[in-house]
């Protein structure tokens, strides 16, 4: 009980400190993360809602993408005739079988993408503040290694269960998964993850904020305000559609790999096995099956998802690029010690060491 308390009042203790010492940018990017993860105030539930319409509508999408990827190329139907057969056979609301895997992995994972991204962005700027085309690639790469760590065990219980309803495969609950694979499990495919996250990662962080800076004129497509010269709510959902678009396309193949080598159905020793063995059985057309429900699925699921974002950063860090914008007050604030001491009191009261 008095560890929870504890916990209680350093979490109060945070949201004190975002109130009283705005300026203090750790903090208040803590404090954006959290809001973007759980719904404990009218933005987080914005940010939950929009989470939860979006999945809800482009999840069938994700599962006639996955059957489409783990059939072999002798079978001709398309997605539309997957979607219909799924429906005739299965029932409509299997469509959304693994749905609740997809739910309780989309908050750290869409979190620890903005985070990491955010962060890379920053720290790679030069003396001028400006983010040259190598810092651009390295925030991208860097950002695919970390939300791989949090991916990989979301899809492959997600993939799973999206299997269930073919020939051959068992139907079990997400509990019985996971216990089934344990923690070691959970990762079969990781290098899989990565190859597929880290280019998704480069390509859409990069495009998005080429569109969001740089794509002006006439020709751009993009809403602006004429003040300021940045995308209206309208441009940033273009913004994060196209780029979202843009990265599924080019990242299929690694995708297809990705599912085959999570789905359950064959056992591969690694990328290159899987990919051999694919090319030598199926030929190429596995490497592009599933591109357009890809592509649909993931334009409303970054459109939506960095159009919050926004949202929320002009909200919570007005006048700055980033939450990692570190002036002096911030360290003025942590080297007066207000932190320290405020833990330490916390730790005192309730006799945590």
């Amino acid at each position: 009980m008095a560890r929870t308390n504890y916990f209680h009042s350093l979490f109060v203790f945070l949201l004190r400190r975002l109130l009283l010492y705005p300026s203090s940018s750790y903090y208040r990017h803590l404090f954006f993360i959290v809001i973007w993860t759980i719904p404990i105030n009218q933005h987080g539930r914005l940010t939950r809602s929009y989470g939860l319409l979006r999945t809800g509508v482009v999840f069938p999408i994700y599962k006639v993408k996955t059957r489409l990827q783990s059939i072999p190329s002798t079978d001709g139907r398309g997605a539309f005739a997957q979607a219909s057969e799924i429906i005739k056979k299965e029932g409509f609301f299997n469509l959304y079988r693994g749905l609740q895997a997809e739910l309780a992995g989309i908050g750290p994972v869409k979190a620890s993408a903005l985070f990491a991204n955010d962060f890379f962005r920053n720290y790679l700027k030069d003396k001028n503040g400006k983010l040259d085309k190598k810092g651009e690639l390295m925030s991208g790469v860097g950002t695919g290694l970390i939300v791989t760590g949090f991916y990989c065990p979301q899809e492959i219980v997600t993939i799973r269960m999206q299997m269930q309803g073919m020939p051959g495969v068992v139907d079990q609950t997400m509990t019985s998964i996971v216990k089934e694979l344990g923690i070691s499990g959970l990762y079969n495919g990781v290098g899989a993850t990565a190859l597929r996250e880290v280019p998704f990662c480069v390509i859409h962080f990069s495009t998005y904020n080429w569109l969001k800076n740089n794509a002006t004129g006439p020709g751009a497509y993009i809403p602006r305000d004429e003040q300021s010269g940045l995308p209206t709510n309208t441009g940033l959902v273009i913004c994060g559609f196209t780029a979202g678009m843009v990265a599924a396309g080019l990242d299929t193949p690694a995708d297809t790999i990705k599912t085959r080598l999570q789905n359950g159905k064959v056992e591969y020793k690694g990328i290159i096995d899987c990919a051999v063995k694919t090319w030598q059985t199926d030929g190429a057309k596995p490497f592009v099956s599933g591109v357009l429900p890809r592509m649909l699925m993931c334009g409303p699921k970054y459109g939506t998802i960095m159009f919050v974002k926004e949202f929320l950063q002009r909200y919570f860090f007005p006048l700055q690029d980033s939450a990692f914008d570190i002036d002096q007050e911030d360290f003025d604030i942590i080297r007066r010690g207000r932190v320290s001491d405020e833990l330490k009191r916390a730790r005192a009261r309730y006799g945590v060491v």
